[in-house]
């Protein structure tokens, strides 16, 4: 989704803003995850679930080095485009343990094929997606904060 949509989030920074831009990904991002607790299982709903994700995904990923490059001297791009790297790792890191944990502690046991197994149970898998749910829209208030402050105005307005 990311590359088939790469140009999108382009017009829509050029257009009205990164924030902007960061916004509509981190919602679409809330969206996909609201749907995954809310619908069904099944492989339709998965990939349904994912193509909304990744919509969002493709917005949010290109919207952040524009706002970072917008507040940050010509000197430390490449600083600041480590930086921003990084914390996208430790993000996914620490979102990966938290709900791991979370399906691990909520897990069932089933039996089959001769050995039982631990399975997350529906109940966790609906409330990992109401987790990163809060959480892309946590995101999507925060960008959507950034737009409406002074230094967001300067940076709109280049001056």
């Amino acid at each position: 989704m990311m590359l088939a949509l790469s140009t999108l989030p382009a017009r829509v920074s050029a257009r009205r803003s990164a924030s902007v831009t960061l916004a509509i990904g981190a919602t679409a991002i809330g969206l996909g995850h609201a749907t995954g607790a809310v619908v069904p299982g099944g492989i339709t709903w998965a990939i349904v679930i994912s193509v909304i994700v990744g919509t969002g995904l493709a917005f949010a990923f290109s919207a952040m080095p524009v706002l970072i490059l917008a507040v940050i001297p010509a000197s430390q791009v490449a600083t600041a485009g480590g930086v921003n790297l990084l914390i996208r790792s430790i993000g996914a890191t620490a979102s990966s343990a938290v709900l791991g944990t979370l399906l691990g502690a909520m897990a069932k046991r089933v039996s089959g094929h001769g050995c039982p197994q631990m399975v997350p149970s529906p109940d966790a898998l609906k409330l990992a997606f109401l987790v990163a749910c809060c959480a892309a829209f946590g995101g999507a208030i925060v960008a959507g904060l950034s737009m409406t402050s002074p230094e967001a105005r300067q940076i709109r307005s280049g001056t």
